[in-house]
């Protein structure tokens, strides 16, 4: 009898042993759960960064196009109805245009807007059509970089340059070219790691939901 309880505190002390052990050296099993799920929590909050940057460039986009039309409102009231030129605000409305432009790419992209010729795509497979989309994307990528790059260069040689009749220099200006340029890399970067995803592993290890699919084709 003391022989049985003795065999049985004894396989109690195992299991905690083994609880022990597991705790202080997880299993590889266990160490995978954990990174994936570690990897998914990182991807829904990059989702959700990315959907609050598009909301962000949405009320940006808005608030530019209400700044373009009362600019143009202004000249046209006093050219022709004041008779009276209102010095600056085509300059203004110029550079208004050129962020409505640049934020409203980013936009696109975000989206997967972009413009691409789809008409040879419908009679692909779906592995050739990812490829093509993943070769095209990383060739916007290159492009963009040295766009960015190019764009920051012009902006300080621009700091120097002051516009005629507005308090700003010419930097106002490119900056819309470099922070476009850099907005627009960023959901790239992303949707290529997708792509890549999607044709390594499958659409079941992609992100595949309302919300990121904003993002992924």
């Amino acid at each position: 009898m003391a022989g049985g309880h003795g065999r049985e505190n004894s396989g109690h002390a195992e299991v905690a042993s083994d609880k022990a052990d597991q705790s202080v050296c997880p299993t590889p099993l266990r160490l995978a759960a954990n990174s994936g799920a570690e990897e998914t929590d990182m991807r829904v909050r990059m989702t959700i960064a990315l959907i609050w940057l598009d909301k962000l460039l949405r009320w940006y986009i808005i608030l530019l196009m209400a700044i373009l039309v009362i600019l143009t409102f202004m000249q046209v009231l006093a050219r022709y109805a004041m008779h009276f030129p209102a010095t600056g605000t085509d300059q203004l409305a110029r550079i208004a245009s050129v962020w409505l432009t640049f934020m409203g790419a980013a936009v696109a992209v975000g989206k997967n807007k972009n413009i691409r010729i789809e008409i040879i795509e419908k009679f692909l497979p779906e592995a050739v059509r990812n490829g093509l989309h993943l070769v095209f994307d990383l060739l916007l990528i290159v492009l963009l970089a040295v766009l960015s790059v190019k764009a920051y260069e012009v902006m300080k040689i621009g700091a120097t340059q002051d516009i005629v009749a507005t308090p700003f220099t010419y930097a106002a200006i490119y900056s819309s070219i470099f922070a476009g340029s850099v907005i627009m890399l960023l959901f790239l970067l992303v949707r290529t790691l997708e792509r890549f995803k999607l044709i390594k592993f499958g659409p079941q290890n992609s992100v595949n939901n309302n919300a990121s699919n904003n993002f992924v084709a």
